[in-house]
């Protein structure tokens, strides 16, 4: 027998050894999966010349494919052939296509296994992006000929954000349905430092993939902003009822949440709101300001909070503040109102609504500190009046109720 076993049958014995491994492997990534192109053990061959997958090889050969699928799943792909990174690409991209179409996300583990396949669709076609010779050989023997050299060189520049674009088109196919994958892939742009450090690339590649990630998110949060730009602005236009706004309002928030707490639908949401607030406040609607501002609660302290961290966010304050105040008034407690002015306030000092309700809301914490005989005020009672009196003449010295407040205070000593 052995004189006749030939190099060429070694090598289809290789090849079938391999297409076993695929295949477990391939079940354990993608339970009920349609199986994989023979082709694509390619790959298993590939990690059998790394010595730190030759264990996880036999441990898949014993039908353990588990420990094979974490070598598959790189924290860093510098290292790693271009053929094999290539490879990579395609599997999880199979992968992770597979469980968009099962719409497969419903558990935290489901999730993060989406998520980190889609950081590795991206990652490795950066990584592939450093490859120009890999590349170019790989497009001359696919489609020689059949394109002029000028639109080779433009494919295979291209194909570093490739990757990019992939995700970007699982997020577009789902972000009007609101599906879960869609929303991974659109987190997945927003964290496109971590793709870029997996990839290992630096430099002009490392901006330029910054870069596309951030435009093709914001172009998709455009579009799941537009149909509720649409909408407000046809309010707008023509006699509203608070029920219409607040149901815009509270898809905006729904989509903040699915969005993974976008800034841009904060941003949409404040802007937005005082057109409709304003009236409703001077018309002394509580009820029905109440009700359009309840969705806002959410994305506006986020907001806040975003401005607070960062100064680039500061255009904002103003907008965000107002917000602020308005739920101040309608709080529920002093104690809270205060707390809201205060928030108000602290993004934006210079904002006049923002010093007028919180001077009058000191003044009337001041008053309350004041009430009944001075025999049953708590000791302190009288010094925090007065600082809360103070701190309103700071903050808004033109306000009509301060006289009223000193008055208080001079007979209350």
């Amino acid at each position: 027998m052995r004189d006749v076993w030939r190099a060429a049958d070694e090598a289809l014995l290789a090849r079938i050894e391999d297409e076993h491994v695929l295949e477990r492997l391939w079940a354990r990534a993608a339970p009920g999966a349609t199986p994989l192109h023979p082709r694509a053990s390619g790959m298993v061959r590939l990690l059998r010349e790394r010595a730190d997958a030759r264990d996880a090889i036999a441990a898949a050969e014993s039908g353990n494919a588990a420990p094979l699928l974490v070598r598959l799943e790189p924290s860093r792909l510098e290292g790693w052939s271009p053929a094999l990174v290539h490879h990579l690409a395609l599997f999880h991209r199979a992968r992770a296509e597979h469980a968009i179409a099962r719409d497969a996300v419903s558990t935290s583990a489901a999730r993060q296994t989406l998520e980190h396949a889609l950081m590795l669709i991206g990652a490795t076609w950066i990584a592939l992006g450093r490859e120009q010779t890999y590349l170019r050989e790989l497009a001359l023997d696919v489609i020689a000929g059949a394109l002029p050299a000028g639109e080779i060189d433009r494919a295979v520049d291209a194909a570093a954000m490739r990757g990019l674009d992939v995700i970007a088109a699982i997020a577009r196919e789902g972000i009007d349905a609101r599906r879960g994958g869609a929303a991974i892939a659109l987190r997945v742009l927003g964290r496109a430092s971590e793709v870029v450090a997996i990839a290992g690339a630096d430099g002009a590649l490392a901006d330029r993939a910054q870069d596309r990630a951030l435009g093709l998110r914001s172009e998709l949060v455009h579009t799941m902003l537009a149909p509720l730009s649409i909408e407000i602005e046809e309010l707008a236009a023509r006699e509203w009822k608070p029920i219409e706004v607040a149901s815009v309002l509270e898809r905006a928030r729904d989509a903040w949440r699915w969005a993974g707490e976008e800034v841009e639908v904060e941003r949409f949401v404040v802007r937005e709101l005082p057109r409709f607030a304003w009236d409703l406040y001077r018309a002394r609607k509580w009820d029905d300001l109440r009700l359009v501002l309840r969705p806002l609660e959410q994305p506006s302290d986020s907001l806040a909070m975003r401005i607070q961290r960062d100064p680039m966010e500061l255009a904002w304050a103003a907008q965000c503040a107002q917000v602020l105040v308005f739920r101040a008034e309608l709080a529920p407690t002093l104690d809270a109102q205060i707390g809201l002015a205060e928030r108000g306030y602290a993004l934006c000092p210079t904002l006049r609504n923002a010093r007028l309700v919180l001077a009058d809301l000191l003044c009337a914490r001041a008053e309350r500190r004041l009430e009944g005989p001075s025999v049953l005020r708590a000791a302190d009672s009288w010094q925090d009046a007065k600082r809360d009196i103070t701190r309103a003449e700071e903050i808004h010295p033109e306000l009509s109720r301060l006289p009223a407040a000193r008055e208080k205070l001079a007979r209350s000593r």
